[in-house]
């Protein structure tokens, strides 16, 4: 399995290959903005990698598909590069209103299995119900 570095440039290399076969002079601005964008966030930050690559991977997709859709249909943002997925969520949550709005998960209750290969979780949605996670694995759950 390639580093996050090697998968991040072999996104590029491919972007960069299916870039002429898109068919809007603008979607080409674009990419190149973005492609601009995070290559210069994964040269900056190394730890960014694990940021960028979602994007880039995305990206690479979009690209092969000849078309640029969400997020990449709109320039860049200025300042940190945030996750994809909080980026894709908002998006959601503005085409969706009906959605209840994302805020920290406080499960009210939330429980690990004595050996460790199990993690059970609950959380109330207002008006919606309960969301419930379980997780098994042969090893451990560690904690961040």
């Amino acid at each position: 399995m390639p580093n996050p570095k090697e998968e991040f440039q072999y996104a590029l290399h491919e972007i960069a290959y299916y870039a002429p076969t898109l068919d809007s002079p603008y979607d080409r601005v674009r990419l190149a903005e973005w492609v601009r964008r995070l290559s210069l966030e994964a040269k900056l930050h190394d730890f960014q990698c694990n940021v960028v690559n979602p994007y880039a991977q995305l990206l690479r997709i979009q690209v092969r598909a000849g078309r640029l859709r969400s997020p990449f249909h709109v320039p860049p943002n200025q300042g940190d590069v945030p996750a994809l997925a909080v980026t894709l969520s908002k998006e959601i949550l503005a085409s969706v209103p009906s959605l209840p709005t994302p805020g920290p998960t406080a499960p009210f209750m939330c429980r690990k299995s004595k050996d460790g290969h199990a993690y059970v979780s609950a959380r109330q949605i207002p008006g919606k119900g309960v969301l419930c996670y379980l997780a098994v694995s042969t090893g451990d759950f560690h904690t961040n």
